[in-house]
């Protein structure tokens, strides 16, 4: 618990800084982020047993938010759906070439979608920031995770299986619904308190 609040309190102001401002300092940091989440992936699947193109596809992941980030700015046009698909393709022929054929199609998939999943996916930090109020959506986004995280960890430590006896044991030993409950609660809660101050939505989609 104590090394969760040092975090917070030294990374937390330039984690907001980043996310507020966005610009190439975002870039970096979804690079960094990306970079660490596919590794971890791939390193994860080979620990099961299949063999993914781990090279191959952390270069695409890396390349993805690069490109998006270009695209928004106007610099370079290009499909984000033309990368995956010249991916795909290229996975595709390299097993043929290094004449692969036992469980291809799983390691391909799994190569594919290391980086649709995690690269892709968080990317989207990217076309976010872009919106219009996109920082401020950045923003209350991450405090909405700090609140449910935190609400779920002090709400389950209270009254955890108190009601709800079995939890979520199969999936989780330490999680109780009572805490996902609270932090579920307390997250919907923290948007309609930053809302209030952000004016995020507009129009006639304000919450009053």
């Amino acid at each position: 618990m104590l090394s969760r609040i040092i975090i917070a309190l030294l990374g937390g102001p330039i984690l907001i800084a980043i996310l507020y401002n966005g610009g190439y300092p975002l870039l970096i940091f979804t690079n960094l982020v990306v970079a660490v989440g596919v590794y971890e992936y791939y390193r994860m699947v080979e620990y099961s047993g299949k063999k993914p193109n781990k090279c191959l596809g952390i270069i695409f992941s890396l390349l993805l938010p690069n490109l998006i980030f270009l695209s928004e700015k106007d610099i370079l046009k290009i499909e984000i759906s033309s990368i995956i698909s010249i991916f795909l393709i290229i996975c595709m022929s390299m097993w043929i070439v290094e004449n692969k054929v036992k469980n291809a199609s799983v390691d391909i998939g799994e190569t594919v979608l290391g980086t649709i999943y995690v690269s892709l996916l968080f990317s989207h930090v990217l076309f976010i920031s872009f919106l219009s109020n996109g920082g401020k959506w950045l923003l209350t986004i991450q405090i909405m995770v700090w609140v449910c995280d935190s609400f779920a960890y002090f709400i389950g430590i209270s009254f955890g299986r108190k009601i709800f006896k079995k939890g979520f044991s199969e999936i989780s030993p330490k999680k109780s619904i009572e805490g996902s409950l609270g932090g579920l609660i307390f997250t919907v809660f923290s948007l309609f308190i930053l809302n209030k101050y952000f004016i995020l939505f507009q129009g006639e989609y304000y919450i009053l």
